[in-house]
């Protein structure tokens, strides 16, 4: 498979966590089921705590949390509700960014519970919070060899994350179709499959699984980027615009939007702010050639050739590391034949009509 290099922002970074929901929403849905009285016959108070713990309303997170850590010191001797009580806690950690709690939360889980899937794969979302790979892949492996349960199709879209990062994408877009077949009414699997569509440039099912996306959950901020390339791709410029707009409105941090509206601004001709949001994608922890290409296009517009040249070396390099990237390395280098003919980067021969690479 080929694939290019855009920018898929991680579902836990994405605006489902800036709207008060935690974006682990299989783990929820179960928890929600399991934490009522039903379920460890019980009333009282130590109930209302394990409901609280496992509410998938976070509007109080510091309150949320009092309930969780309530709800195991009472619960000491009640291993399913001592289970929930953790397993809820680890979900809030990690939703709220308090990844070393969550880590030793969901290790607390492992030795409670080692044959439940769920504690291998809250462990595994705060290992690859910490990026620590090798260990992430190992848990969510763990809980897809246990199939069947809940959560394999959030181990496989937590893999296919993983495996992204990685610069391995047709392990992650396996992951991220088996995902979204696993959990089609999974708003944050479609947009992870919407995303490999759009890397292999099939934009007519990105854009329609990133629509549905939106349809099942508006605060994705992702599947709003992904229709925003879409649109930018076939030149409809304003569509692009609305969409980046909807999605920096749900998390001003992501990658993908701060890259695409630099090269709306591009093409509209608007090389200050071209600049300012290239740079920004780029600062955020962009890799992508296309992003770091059309950034030397701006400063080659800038008449600063200097930067120019490092950025379109600098794509040429990351493109070699990723077949997809093709398109994006030879734009590079036929600019930088124009700016520095002796460069052993440029190509023997061709230039290319000055433009924002695309």
């Amino acid at each position: 498979m080929v694939a290019r290099a855009v920018h898929l922002d991680h579902p836990r970074e994405d605006g489902l966590s800036r709207t008060g929901r935690c974006s682990t929403v299989l783990l929820l849905s179960v928890l929600a089921c399991l934490a009522g009285p039903a379920a460890f016959g019980q009333g009282g108070g130590h109930t209302q705590d394990l409901a609280e713990c496992g509410s998938s309303d976070h509007s109080n997170i510091p309150r949320q949390i009092e309930a969780c850590t309530r709800a195991i010191a009472d619960n000491a001797g009640n291993k399913p509700a001592l289970f929930m009580a953790y397993l809820g806690r680890a979900i809030v950690y990690g939703g709220s960014g308090q990844i070393d709690r969550a880590l030793a939360d969901s290790e607390a889980l492992v030795a409670l519970a080692p044959e439940s899937p769920w504690p291998y794969l809250t462990r595994g979302i705060a290992f690859g919070k910490l990026h620590d790979f090798d260990r992430a892949l190992a848990d969510f492996e763990k809980v897809i060899a246990m199939a069947p349960n809940p959560g394999v199709a959030e181990a496989y879209l937590q893999r296919s994350f993983i495996y992204s990062q990685k610069g391995e994408w047709e392990r992650a877009c396996t992951d991220a179709r088996e995902a979204a077949k696993l959990a089609p009414h999974s708003g944050i699997a479609l947009a992870g499959r919407a995303g490999c569509y759009l890397m292999e440039g099939d934009n007519r099912n990105a854009l329609a699984d990133a629509s549905q996306a939106i349809l099942l959950q508006p605060e994705i901020a992702s599947a709003y980027s992904i229709r925003a390339e879409v649109y930018l791709q076939a030149g409809r410029l304003a569509e692009a615009q609305t969409e980046v707009d909807h999605a920096l409105r749900l998390n001003p941090d992501s990658i993908s939007a701060r890259a695409y509206n630099g090269q709306i601004a591009l093409a509209q001709g608007k090389t200050d702010l071209a600049l300012a949001e290239l740079t920004r994608a780029i600062d955020l922890g962009s890799k992508s050639p296309e992003t770091i290409a059309s950034r030397g296009d701006a400063y080659e517009r800038e008449g600063k050739i200097g930067l120019a040249l490092a950025d379109y070396r600098r794509a040429v390099q990351l493109a070699a590391l990723n077949e997809g990237d093709r398109k994006a390395q030879e734009t590079a280098r036929q600019r930088i034949a124009v700016l520095d003919p002796a460069s052993t980067d440029a190509p023997a021969r061709g230039t290319r009509t000055h433009g924002a690479p695309k």
